[in-house]
């Protein structure tokens, strides 16, 4: 592992451990950028997504972890672990969002590949969006059964991912906090 890498993880975790887990994403996300192939960056990703209540991304980071590295146990623990108990639930957040317009994306994709997908909040917010974030904003929701399928459509789009300069420079300006 390079020391670059190194000092994002620890970056990580440190914002992690202090409870800034938008931080903590961003010194994943600049991790990542920097060793694409890192399943230890990955598996961290998923465990601050798994904080942040964004449970099937975290499944998707996970499932991306254990590709790079089929012998990382840690990050095959947590895959099935979380899948267990999604599979649990009825219903699942998928991700929120603050205006409805952003979810319809996510929504289309995932209907197009034969998931079931609600918008909870959706005509509130489009009624009085100034309450957005009052209500928790629009969430979208899937079966707990639709989980993993999910998780693949969500580690397909961030496999497509690139990190460009711009991101890296919001890193470092959320770091320069």
């Amino acid at each position: 592992m390079s020391d670059e890498l190194q000092d994002y993880l620890e970056q990580a975790y440190a914002y992690e451990e202090a409870g800034n887990l938008k931080a903590a994403l961003a010194a994943c996300a600049a991790a990542i950028s920097h060793d694409p192939q890192s399943a230890l960056a990955y598996n961290f990703r998923g465990i601050v997504l798994e904080d942040l209540g964004l449970r099937v991304k975290a499944l998707a980071a996970y499932k991306q972890a254990q590709q790079l590295d089929p012998d990382f146990t840690d990050a095959a623990d947590n895959f099935h672990e979380l899948k267990a108990e999604l599979l649990n639930d009825e219903l699942v957040i998928l991700e929120v969002f603050s205006h409805p317009n952003e979810a319809y994306l996510l929504k289309a994709r995932l209907e197009s590949e034969g998931l079931w997908v609600f918008l909870a909040n959706e005509n509130f917010i489009n009624m009085n969006w100034f309450l957005s974030n009052t209500v928790g904003g629009v969430k979208l929701l899937i079966k707990g059964t639709d989980t993993e399928r999910a998780a693949e459509i969500l580690y397909q789009e961030m496999a497509e991912e690139d990190w460009d300069e711009e991101s890296l420079d919001e890193f470092d300006e959320i770091e320069a906090l």
